[in-house]
């Protein structure tokens, strides 16, 4: 009797447990899918500050006029220096159709970037981005190109280099949740954790020891350092705008540790019922024994009592 109350008590604060983590996991959901959200909108802001840039300096006369052959390149160059360090880029540079550069905000011309995809993509007339690690450095870029147009024909185009690291510490290095962005190719190319960038999503990179899903919840167990929850909850919102998928990881800590405080909750309230109720059937039985023991004594003075009297009565009679 007693282990089967314990098998209820145990059956029902598991069941409240249970339910208390689902709510609270609902909750860390909203929040987190907040947070993705506020971030993925600061790096798209962020980048898209920079592709204004590149497709207000495409109609500047000065870059127009050099594009076309005619132009001042020293005046060119200064230009784009000017405005590289006004929005913080990396670099700022306008080139030819054929991919030469023709001025730069790092004085450097001469060089061609006629195979980078953006550069290729804003030679068909439209706004071309890319993202790329920079050779021989850990450096990373995001690129935009806008084409210099005119009556239909594509000059040459003006590509605005953004140094990615500087965004981020900028704009979300502290949140407390550790988001991070995909590329196509699974790289994690911008994270608020350090120690996540450049790392490939999949076996052999960034990929969680063991994943549990809790209806349409994937709770994470991972192993990667010291400021990444080693249990938390994974969202994620598609950027096609940026080519890229942002990520959260949610820590668990909170909803668990609610859930065993319910349980445990609910466990000592039922125990403590148990314990109260036990006590007192063991009073009403202890009463029911007394009044047993009463009632056989009392029987067995009343059997003594006719016995001696019938005694009396056999003497009295023998004595007659």
């Amino acid at each position: 009797m007693f282990a089967l109350f314990l098998l209820l008590v145990a059956g029902i604060a598991a069941g409240a447990g249970w339910f208390a983590w689902r709510s609270a996991l609902n909750q860390l959901a909203e929040r987190g899918q907040a947070d993705l959200s506020l971030a993925s909108d600061r790096l798209v802001g962020q980048l898209q500050r920079f592709r204004q840039v590149a497709v207000i300096m495409a109609d500047h006369p000065d870059l127009v006029s050099l594009a076309k052959g005619q132009g001042d390149r020293d005046k060119a160059s200064g230009l784009l220096l000017a405005t590289a360090d006004k929005i913080g880029a990396v670099d700022l540079l306008l080139a030819d159709r054929n991919g030469v550069v023709l001025a730069s905000s790092q004085g450097l011309t001469g060089a061609s970037v006629f195979t980078q995809p953006h550069f290729r993509r804003a030679m068909h007339g439209a706004l071309g981005t890319s993202h790329r690690r920079l050779i021989g450095s850990n450096r990373r870029v995001f690129q935009f190109a806008a084409p210099i147009l005119e009556g239909g024909a594509v000059l040459g185009a003006v590509v605005v280099s953004v140094d990615m690291e500087a965004v981020e510490e900028s704009d979300w290095r502290g949140d407390p949740n550790a988001v991070f962005f995909t590329d196509q190719d699974g790289v994690i190319f911008v994270a608020n954790r350090s120690e996540l960038v450049l790392r490939t999503r999949g076996a052999g990179g960034f990929a969680p020891d063991k994943v549990r899903k809790f209806g349409d919840y994937q709770v994470w167990a991972v192993n990667s350092g010291r400021y990444i929850p080693r249990r938390a909850l994974h969202l994620t919102q598609p950027l096609p705008i940026i080519g890229m998928t942002g990520e959260v990881l949610v820590s668990t800590g909170p909803a668990e540790r609610l859930a065993w405080l319910q349980a445990a909750a609910v466990a000592a309230v039922l125990l403590a019922f148990g314990a109260i109720l036990f006590w007192v059937m063991e009073r009403r039985r202890a009463l029911a024994e007394r009044l047993e023991i009463e009632a056989r004594a009392k029987a067995e003075l009343e059997t003594r009592v006719e016995e001696r009297t019938a005694e009396l009565k056999q003497a009295q009679v023998e004595l007659v």
